[in-house]
C-alpha cells in the first residue's frame, strides 16, 4: 500500500476513534440537561385551569404528619410526611397517608403529631424566631394533636389515622368516576422539606405499575402522573379539576441521573376499596 494512502487511512481511523467518545459525551450531556429541564418544568409548571382548585377549604384538609419515636432514653422526630382528611365526625378528623411513611418500633412508643398547613415544624419555628421554646423540641410538638392509627394495609401501602381537634380542618371527597389519560391533576404535599408544595400535571397513562412490599409480596398497582413529587410527598392528595381526591401519592420515578420522571399514586377506585375494607373492620 502506498505510504500516502496508508497515512490517510490511519487518519480516518484516528478520527473515528476520537468521534465515538465525543458523540457519547454529547449524548450524555443532552440527556442530562433534558432531564434537568424536565424536572425544573415539573416543579414550576402551573395549570391556570386548576389554580382555582386550591382554595382555603382544600388546604385545610391537608396535614403534615411528624413521627415522634419515644424509647427508653431518647425521643426522635421524623422529617414528616403528607396526608389528607377525607372524613370528619364532630371534632374527630380521619385522614389518609402512606403506610411506608409511618414509623413502627419493637420497643418504645410512636406518636404521630398532626400539623395543619399553617403550622410550623420545629426547624421552621427556630429559623423564623431564633428562640428555643419552653420544653425544647418535645414541648414544642406536644402542643399539636396526637393521631391514632386506625387501620393499615400493606397491600395498598395506605393507612388511616384519626385525631381530635377544634381547629378549622375540612375534609375532601373521594372521586367516584373513572380517571382518564391526560386528565389534569394537582398534587399537594411536603417534598424535600418544602411545605405545601403545589404541583400541576396530568395522568400520564392508566397502565398499572406493580410494586412489592418489604416482604416481597406484590401489592395493588399504582398509576403514573406528571405532577412533581419527592420524598415527603407520600400520603398527600392528588386532586382532579373538581377538588376531589383522585389518588394518594405513594412514590416517584427517577431516571439514571436521579431526576424526576413521574409520580405514582394509588388511584381513587383502589382507595375506595381500602376504605371499604376499613369500614368492614371497624
Amino acid at each position: 500500500m502506498p505510504k500516502g494512502k496508508k497515512t490517510v487511512l490511519m487518519k480516518k481511523k484516528t478520527l473515528q476513534l476520537v468521534s465515538i467518545p465525543v458523540f457519547i459525551l454529547i449524548g450524555f450531556l443532552f440527556s442530562y440537561f433534558a432531564s434537568l429541564y424536565y424536572e425544573y418544568h415539573a416543579k414550576n409548571y402551573v395549570n391556570p385551569e386548576l389554580s382555582g382548585v386550591i382554595t382555603e377549604e382544600v388546604m385545610q384538609a391537608t396535614i403534615l404528619l411528624v413521627n415522634e419515636i419515644r424509647e427508653e432514653n431518647s425521643i426522635a422526630y421524623g422529617v414528616g410526611s403528607s396526608g389528607v382528611i377525607f372524613m370528619k365526625e364532630g371534632n374527630t378528623c380521619y385522614f389518609l397517608t402512606a403506610r411506608h411513611a409511618l414509623e413502627f418500633v419493637d420497643r418504645g412508643q410512636v406518636f404521630y403529631r398532626v400539623l395543619d398547613y399553617r403550622d410550623l415544624t420545629f426547624p421552621e419555628y427556630f429559623e423564623q424566631t431564633g428562640k428555643w421554646p419552653l420544653g425544647g423540641i418535645t414541648g414544642y410538638y406536644s402542643r399539636y394533636p396526637s393521631a391514632r392509627l386506625e387501620y393499615t394495609d400493606e397491600a395498598y401501602d395506605l393507612a388511616i389515622l384519626s385525631f381530635v381537634s377544634e381547629g378549622p380542618f375540612s375534609a375532601l371527597p373521594l372521586y367516584s368516576g373513572d380517571l382518564k389519560t391526560g386528565e389534569p391533576v394537582v398534587s399537594i404535599g411536603n417534598p424535600e422539606g418544602v411545605r405545601n408544595r403545589i404541583s400541576y400535571g396530568k395522568i400520564r397513562n392508566l397502565s398499572p405499575v406493580h410494586f412489592k412490599d418489604a416482604s416481597g409480596r406484590v401489592q395493588y398497582p399504582m398509576i403514573r402522573h406528571t405532577a412533581y413529587v419527592s420524598r415527603g410527598s407520600s400520603g398527600g392528595p392528588v386532586l382532579n379539576a373538581s377538588g376531589e381526591i383522585a389518588g394518594i401519592s405513594l412514590a416517584g420515578g427517577e431516571n439514571v441521573f436521579r431526576f424526576f420522571r413521574h409520580g405514582l399514586m394509588m388511584p381513587a377506585d383502589r382507595v375506595r376499596q381500602f376504605l371499604s375494607d376499613w369500614e368492614d373492620n371497624r
